[in-house]
């Protein structure tokens, strides 16, 4: 589930452009709050960043 919600916002990102994208995970990982960041760099190069929060209880 990760991944598709990845190549949704992948998807998002080519037919919005922008430099920079957020999304967030939290329902594909219900046990943790995360974040992918997607950003276009200056030379055309994409860059997928996941961030994790801290752990629900």
């Amino acid at each position: 589930m990760v991944i598709e919600t990845i190549n949704r916002a992948l998807r998002m990102l080519l037919a919005f452009p922008s430099a920079h994208f957020r999304c967030d995970l939290s329902p594909a990982l219900p046990r943790f709050r995360a974040r992918a960041e997607i950003t276009l760099g200056d030379r055309g190069g994409l860059h997928v960043g996941i961030r994790q929060a801290a752990a629900r209880k």
